[in-house]
């Protein structure tokens, strides 16, 4: 079953059925800090939970980490998000690296809010590539421009 072909309500059943099992923590009482904390547990059995839900443990694993994470956790607000394409639009125009760790690690500590990683790290990717998107557009529309008045000059000079 690929990661985006999960249905949620089913593989957190499934799941909390494994917590209640290892951990014997009733499942009404199981929620989703419990089952963050519990799936961060290297001693979390995903073999019997991939089984009943007809798929390898590594990809509910990703689904679990990735997707699930980012439904439960908090978005960034306006603000934070206004400060990051503020910082990232920066660092991108000066040249830096926007891959360095150190780089990400700074913006983040501008932001107002406590952000868990992956929410911070997928709005600054996501943020990124509008950057660089938008840098294309801009490059590409004056290279137009500038092709334009190449052509011009070429017959206004005689070379066509």
């Amino acid at each position: 079953m690929p990661a985006s072909n999960f249905d949620t309500q089913l593989t957190l059943q499934v799941v909390k059925q494994q917590i209640y099992q290892q951990m014997c923590i009733e499942q009404e009482k199981i929620t989703n800090d419990v089952i963050l904390q519990q799936i961060s547990n290297p001693q979390f059995n995903w073999d019997r939970p991939a089984k009943l839900l007809n798929t390898n443990k590594r990809s509910l694993k990703r689904w679990v980490s990735e997707t699930y994470q980012r439904q439960i956790n908090q978005k960034l607000t306006y603000q934070d998000q206004e400060t990051l394409t503020k910082y990232v639009k920066q660092a991108y125009n000066n040249n830096y690296n926007l891959c360095n760790k150190d780089l990400q690690l700074t913006i983040k500590s501008k932001l107002i809010g406590q952000y868990h990683w992956q929410c911070f790290y997928t709005a600054f990717t996501n943020t990124k590539r509008q950057c660089i998107k938008n840098s294309t557009q801009i490059n590409s529309s004056k290279n137009e421009e500038n092709n334009k008045i190449i052509e011009e000059l070429k017959c206004i000079l005689g070379f066509e």
